[in-house]
């Protein structure tokens, strides 16, 4: 896909070069998130791209916009579109993107219901990107409702068919360990040992999935009454790089943010 727009018709070829400016605005709140800046980005880049595509690009009456990353996706929106004969247009990724940066800029300040409305709005508008599903599936997590959690990162996995092929296997560990860490909280040992292995496979250094394994281990110990148990701090830490996305992006822990995925 271009850097402008991908629909059924044309692309407006002026779109391609003011696309790419929201972008770099988008790289400049990123730089701002990571500087502890999350609130002065939220009023200024992240704000400002939103309202140039609200206003402009995508505002045009009777049109269902979407966001894709690549050519695969734009089509399954497309086909997705035709198939409710409802007239669509496919842009780049960069007002979605603006939607998750919002977030995780939310997410930064501890305003959760706030960056899951913006996470809903970067959804609506890449239902099939798993690294927004991912997200929200971090989100539920975050309100420990588990059973939800686990649907939406089951979601993700699913939906890594569509990410970008350079995207792809990071997207699919990012989903397992989701997965992975829902199921344990649920005290679904076996199938959460099962999501982190095969996170492990893709990548034999992935210290998160081993993390988690060597959690899941000890609690087996426990429930046999055998001990060697964790402390509450030692467990804490070993958890914590099962954290989201939005968060790993805010507060600049590495991790596959938009940054990263585009």
């Amino acid at each position: 896909m271009s850097a402008g727009t991908s629909s059924a018709s044309a692309a407006a070829p002026e779109l391609a070069s003011d696309d790419q400016a929201q972008a770099q605005r988008l790289a400049v709140a990123l730089r701002m998130v990571q500087g502890g800046r999350a609130a002065e980005a939220l009023e200024g880049p992240i704000a400002e791209v939103i309202a140039h595509y609200e206003q402009g690009p995508g505002s045009e009456p009777g049109v269902r916009y979407y966001c894709a990353r690549d050519q695969m996706e734009a089509l399954v929106y497309l086909g997705e579109a035709a198939s409710r004969h409802v007239q669509a247009l496919v842009l780049s990724p960069t007002w979605a993107n603006a939607y998750f940066y919002r977030s995780s800029a939310l997410t930064n300040l501890g305003r959760i219901a706030e960056s899951q409305a913006a996470l809903r709005k970067a959804l609506a508008l890449s239902p099939w990107n798993s690294l927004f599903l991912a997200e929200m599936g971090f989100i539920y997590e975050q309100q420990r409702r588990f059973e939800k959690s686990l649907e939406l990162f089951k979601q993700a996995e699913a939906a890594v068919e569509f990410s970008p092929e350079s995207m792809r296997q990071l997207e699919l560990a990012h989903a397992l360990r989701g997965e992975g860490f829902s199921l344990t909280e649920l005290h679904r040992f076996d199938q959460a040992e099962a999501k982190y292995r095969h996170a492990l496979r893709l990548n034999p250094s992935d210290q998160r999935s081993k993390n988690e394994l060597e959690y899941i281990r000890k609690k087996r110990q426990e429930a046999k009454g055998q001990g060697g148990g964790l402390d509450s701090a030692a467990e804490d830490s070993s958890r914590a790089a099962a954290k989201g996305v939005a968060a790993v992006f805010a507060r600049g822990r590495g991790g596959a943010g938009p940054a990263a995925a585009h």
